[in-house]
């Protein structure tokens, strides 16, 4: 019997010593194996981390052609619109002429730098108080690329005092500093003979308050000048220059407009007028309007 007892544990023993040994010897194994495996790092960042990009609201119509200087009621852009469509009027009262005043500008765009302008107005000048303008304007720099807003304008004024046309070239200029815009114009214009010309020189400045309201400055100088005999039988403006504050609202695609502010107008008289000599006079010019982009 204890023979039986001792053979049993001796078995025993032997067993547990083979296992040992297995598990010993498999165990490295499987380290190398896993130590084999290629290690990546992965970095996740935690929801609150990611960033998140904010897209600006869309710019209405209206506001983003006032932005551009496309609805001042002096002033012009140099850059060509998305827009399909431009247009623009005021009508008001100039103390200094005693006389209304009245404009209306149609612009349509054909290509992405070209686009055909149709303008009216009405109020003293030289010559006729009805002057019609056809003409464009062209896109040539734009800020993103160059730094600034850079165009042209061509316009035929079909009559004027001596029942001729006149033709006007200009140059248009643009720049902005965030929501501030800063425009100039310089327009000069001749008749085929060369013996009457004009120049108007226009400055301008736009700041977007927020997506409805635009406000700033604008005016414009403007000089007559003529060797023509013709011009003495005709009653015309040899310097006049209005400057105002300028407001703009803007609804969608449609604004309202309104300035107030100095006006200055040197006359020289029709031959045989009761006052021969030049004079100039000093009052105040208010109008208002509407317009919008489509």
């Amino acid at each position: 019997m204890l023979k039986l007892d001792g053979s049993v544990a001796l078995a025993l023993i032997f067993c547990s010593t083979t296992a040992l040994a297995q598990e010993v010897e498999t165990a490295p194994a499987q380290v190398a194996a896993l130590d084999e495996q290629p290690r990546t790092l992965r970095l996740e960042p935690l929801e609150p981390d990611r960033p998140t990009e904010e897209t600006p609201p869309p710019q209405s119509k209206a506001s983003q052609a006032a932005g551009d200087g496309l609805l001042s009621p002096f002033t012009n852009g140099a850059v060509i619109p998305k827009a399909r469509a431009i247009a623009q009027s005021y009508a008001g009262y100039d103390s200094a002429v005693s006389a209304a005043r009245a404009r209306v500008a149609v612009e349509g765009r054909l290509v992405s730098f070209l686009a055909l302008r149709v303008e009216f107005e009405h109020g003293p000048a030289t010559g006729t108080e009805n002057r019609l303008s056809l003409g464009g304007r062209f896109g040539i720099l734009r800020q993103q690329q160059f730094g600034v807003d850079l165009g042209a304008a061509v316009f035929y004024q079909p009559k004027d005092f001596r029942d001729e046309g006149n033709v006007v070239g200009g140059l248009l200029l643009a720049r902005h500093f965030g929501r501030l815009g800063l425009f100039a114009n310089t327009l000069f214009g001749s008749d085929p003979e060369g013996d009457d010309q004009s120049l108007e020189v226009r400055l301008g400045s736009m700041y977007a308050a927020n997506d409805w309201l635009s406000v700033g400055l604008d005016g414009r100088s403007r000089w007559n000048f003529s060797d023509d005999a013709k011009r003495a039988r005709a009653h015309s403006v040899d310097w006049e220059m209005q400057a105002a504050p300028t407001a703009i609202l803007c609804f969608g695609s449609f604004s309202l407009m309104a300035l107030m502010g100095p006006s200055v107008v040197t006359i020289t008289p029709a031959a045989g007028d009761t006052a021969p000599d030049s004079f100039t006079r000093a009052g105040l010019l208010a109008i208002a309007g509407g317009g919008g982009a489509f």
